[in-house]
């Protein structure tokens, strides 16, 4: 669902001419700090002017994203580590449902841990300039994982104390590149709602077995040798995703665990071809296939008897391959908020009940969000809740459209539809449309901006410091 976020934001940047500071298409009109950093939404932005459709470009990066992620992390471990190693990174990586999907649901996540993945092989093979940009593109893609792999290059700086000065110029230098969207996370930090855990994902955890064990033997077998201590200082740097305990177990948190169980089935492996034990190497191989298909994990379930209390169950089959291959066997992970012989004809009679500074509204904020990013109308919803809007306002009395679910409360609807002499102008399948007469609030764009063209030529700069930089600075 996070993809409709990142379009409805794009369809802001549009409106507003390019970078805008203030988010003013969600929790419309009075809108809130923008602070998300902008790299990923440019990019959507200019391909939606370009004449790209919002959901055509929701469906294909989703599709690819996964996809460029582990031909990324393929390419890295093979360069820096080999080959064998890079299979069992991949066997992994793809052994876990949660963050498989996490992939493409986190898109901006996804493409932050791609050019973090990328700064790390740049800074291992000491090419200064290139490591340096990819750090900083990391910052203008991802609030959180900015600071995973900046630590993980402090830590690492830390375990080399003579090459200290080199990996600092790169931390130093990505600081300064990235101090605009740096300063702009901190100027709003009065707005910020929370930080930290959120209970409704402690429902979403997976706590993984087999990998969890093989995990600690790997850290061991790091720690020890120094070998791969670039995978142990992942490890440690996304401890600060404990904040949010589903981030950290089950999406981007995983990729440490991915790559130390990885190296501790490669020291198994590497041990028993140098004792020739055949029997170990085919017994590992055999474990490795049980974690692809299988992957057992230990994940939370509703009491029966309280309903506020969790308990834990094992679950066999929490690999991503039976949960892409056969999405009915866990409808729980694949669930799809896009249903578009229902969201398509509702943008519609969105469009031709309103105007395009109007705002639209919904009983449940992730379909006034999904509405609003298709119809290219602001919304009173709003996601990414830790950030408050500018002040509490009635989101039903600023909105010219109301969308409820027709499994509502009739009497909430009833209710609301009296007190503000709504009038019913369609029906669907899941919707009913109500329009407001008497709503005269305007979704305006405000707060600074930063034109397409200015933001294309520091986009450009970047890139070309990459292509010239191994040739040129290095």
């Amino acid at each position: 669902m996070d993809i409709y976020y990142h379009i409805s934001t794009a369809w802001g940047f549009i409106r507003a001419g390019g970078y805008s500071s203030w988010d003013f298409w969600q929790f419309a009109p009075v809108g809130r700090p923008h602070i998300y950093p902008p790299l990923f939404h440019l990019a959507l932005a200019f391909l939606m002017k370009a004449g790209l459709k919002p959901v055509l470009l929701a469906k294909v990066l989703e599709a690819f994203s996964p996809v460029l992620f582990l031909v990324t992390l393929k390419y890295f471990i093979s360069q820096n580590c080999g080959k064998r190693l890079a299979f069992f990174v991949l066997m992994m990586s793809v052994s876990s449902s949660s963050f498989y999907l996490s992939l493409i649901n986190h898109i901006p996540a996804t493409l932050a841990m791609i050019f973090g993945i990328l700064t790390l092989g740049e800074l291992l093979k000491r090419k200064f300039i290139r490591a340096a940009i990819l750090l900083t593109l990391v910052f203008y893609t991802h609030i959180g994982l900015s600071w995973v792999f900046f630590l993980a290059v402090l830590i690492y700086a830390l375990f080399d104390r003579r090459n200290f000065k080199y990996y600092f110029a790169v931390m130093f230098s990505a600081l300064v590149l990235a101090l605009p969207v740096l300063a702009r996370q901190l100027s709003a930090s009065a707005f910020v709602a929370r930080i930290g855990l959120d209970l409704n994902e402690t429902r979403l955890l997976r706590f993984k077995i087999i990998e969890y064990l093989f995990a600690c033997l790997g850290l061991i077998v790091v720690l020890r040798s120094k070998k791969y201590r670039i995978f142990a200082c992942l490890f440690f740097a996304s401890l600060i995703l404990l904040a949010y305990p589903y981030r950290f177990f089950s999406a981007e948190g995983y990729l440490g665990i991915a790559f130390l169980s990885a190296v501790g089935i490669d020291f198994c492996y590497n041990a028993a071809t140098v004792h020739n034990k055949q029997p170990l190497k085919y017994a590992l191989l055999a474990t490795v296939f049980i974690i692809v298909v299988f992957s057992p994990s230990i994940v939370p379930q509703d009491s029966f008897l309280r309903k506020d209390k969790q308990i834990y169950q094992l679950e066999l089959f929490d690999s991503a391959l039976p949960a892409v291959a056969l999405p009915g066997l866990k409808d729980d992970t694949v669930v799809s908020m896009w249903l578009p012989g229902d969201y398509l004809p509702a943008a519609e009679i969105i469009k031709s009940n309103s105007c395009e500074d109007d705002v639209v509204f919904s009983s449940i904020n992730i379909i006034g969000v999904a509405l609003s990013a298709i119809s290219g109308r602001a919304t009173a919803n709003g996601l990414l809740p830790e950030i408050n809007p500018m002040s509490k306002f009635d989101p039903v009395s600023a909105s010219k459209v109301i969308v409820f679910a027709k499994d509502d409360d009739p009497q909430l609807i009833g209710a609301l539809r009296d007190s503000y002499n709504l009038r019913k102008v369609a029906e669907s399948k899941l919707f009913l449309f109500y329009d407001n007469p008497h709503s005269s609030a305007k979704a305006v764009s405000r707060g600074s901006r930063v034109g397409f063209i200015i933001a294309a030529a520091a986009v450009l700069a970047l890139i070309l410091g990459l292509i010239l930089g191994k040739k040129v600075f290095d």
